[in-house]
């Protein structure tokens, strides 16, 4: 098989994947951590940086609601946007832009 058109298949892929991402973490969140992801630089994005930022986020916030209300919090809310930052980090710059692109509806 011709390799442009083996990369092709490999794009449109990450592209059902990213949409899959987007999907599951909605697309407020999805928003904030591709913005953070555009920010920060996926190079400088790694494991211990995410689990090291989650848990200081986690541990230092308020937990829960009352009256069996659930409340989400900032801080719930950053550590849902760096998980879904890192899914995102682990594709290449190019695939991320070509999914802004093609994929996300601006008003």
């Amino acid at each position: 098989m011709d390799v442009s058109k083996e990369n092709i298949k490999v794009t449109v892929a990450e592209l059902e994947e990213i949409k899959n991402i987007e999907n599951e973490h909605g697309v407020s969140v999805f928003r904030m951590a591709m913005t953070s992801l555009m920010e920060v630089g996926i190079n400088n994005f790694n494991d211990d940086y995410v689990k090291e930022t989650i848990d200081k986020i986690m541990l230092g916030g308020p937990k829960g609601g009352s009256d069996g209300i659930q409340v989400i919090t900032a801080y719930e809310l950053q550590g849902k946007v760096l998980r879904c930052f890192e899914k995102l980090a682990k594709y290449p710059p190019w695939t991320l832009v070509l999914y802004i692109k093609m994929c996300m509806e601006f008003d």
